[in-house]
């Protein structure tokens, strides 16, 4: 009875995982269970390995902890060991990072503005993104960090003390030549900013993208995943549509499983997934349950050398910093 029964718990959750990568839209509960997913699977691989192996030594309970753990090798294991590459090419360093809205603290002599200040000084970023920044939190790290910036607030009001996305060029060697805040679909204001980097003899596109945030409430966290699903087309049919290298990194509120992310892997590639360690989280949600929802995605132009979530607390998200070659011609 044991083992049918296990079969049958693997069969509901390889039914579960195959969904979360085809439900656009995910019921709150079911956008859980996408999240946790991976340690589901996991300690359910445990499961059939310490009970049904022990209890049942037969070949039908090898047969079953082997699909286990090899269908969660695969689902997950792959994007938790690096593929780096190192092609000819120009080097670029992309940090991007949720400040939140730099502790609401005002002041050149705000501590969390001095520690965001030393982590960018410390990694060297040519190309940067900053989600929860208002124009004035982007004022004070453009004046801090000597670089040049593009914001525009959430709702587009325009709005110097709401936050909003930005995206900078650490100079002397890169600087924006083109900034456009836009919306993601026409009929909603929820914005993000593009700009083209210039510099080194090179042009490349930096999207600065923050999906909406998920709410407390049933009702309103299915219209925020039918949102997300609308900017995530959006965003992937604009992109398409461009000729030169690119970036798009940000907040994107779901983990990686999730319908959105699997449509962005169709076109794009998530740089942690190629050069990182690991499950890579960036937030705690409730404060305890790490979670990856910061990425930094590329086009085909760039590859990846290294991925790092950087351990620092300025915020309640980690910052995520990538290592990348621009292919030569």
């Amino acid at each position: 009875m044991l083992v049918p029964l296990t079969a049958l718990v693997a069969g509901v959750l390889a039914g579960g995982v195959f969904a979360s990568a085809r439900l656009s839209a995910p019921s709150p509960a079911f956008a859980a269970f996408t999240a946790a997913q991976p340690w589901i699977v996991l300690c359910f691989a445990v499961w059939c390995g310490l009970v049904l192996l022990w209890a049942w030594a037969r070949p039908a309970a090898w047969l079953l902890f082997v699909a286990v753990l090899g269908g969660w090798t695969l689902r997950w294991g792959l994007a938790w060991v690096p593929w780096r590459s190192e092609p000819e090419g120009l080097p670029l360093t992309v940090l991007s990072w949720n400040v939140q809205r730099l502790g609401w603290q005002r002041g050149a002599d705000s501590p969390v503005l001095r520690c965001v200040t030393e982590v960018v000084t410390a990694a060297k970023p040519d190309a940067l993104v900053f989600l929860e920044v208002s124009a004035q939190d982007t004022d004070r790290l453009s004046a801090a960090l000597g670089l040049d910036c593009a914001q525009i607030d959430y709702a587009g009001s325009g709005s110097p003390s709401k936050g909003g996305v930005a995206t900078c060029a650490r100079g002397p060697d890169f600087q924006l030549r083109v900034k456009k805040p836009r919306r993601y679909v026409e009929t909603i204001d929820w914005y993000y900013v593009f700009a083209e980097v210039v510099g080194r003899g090179v042009v490349f596109n930096l999207l600065a993208i923050h999906l909406q945030p998920y709410r407390l409430s049933v009702e309103s966290s299915e219209r925020i995943s039918r949102a997300q699903r609308a900017e995530t087309e959006a965003l992937l049919d604009t992109v398409r549509t461009f000729r030169d290298p690119t970036i798009v990194a940000g907040d994107f509120n779901s983990v990686r499983d999730s319908a959105l992310h699997h449509a962005m892997r169709r076109s794009l590639t998530d740089t942690f997934e190629r050069g990182g360690w690991g499950p890579g989280w960036t937030v705690k949600a409730l404060g305890r349950f790490p979670l990856r929802i910061d990425y930094v995605y590329v086009s085909d132009d760039f590859a990846v050398s290294e991925a790092t979530i950087l351990p620092f607390d300025c915020s309640d998200h980690r910052p995520v910093l990538s290592r990348l070659v621009l292919r030569g011609p």
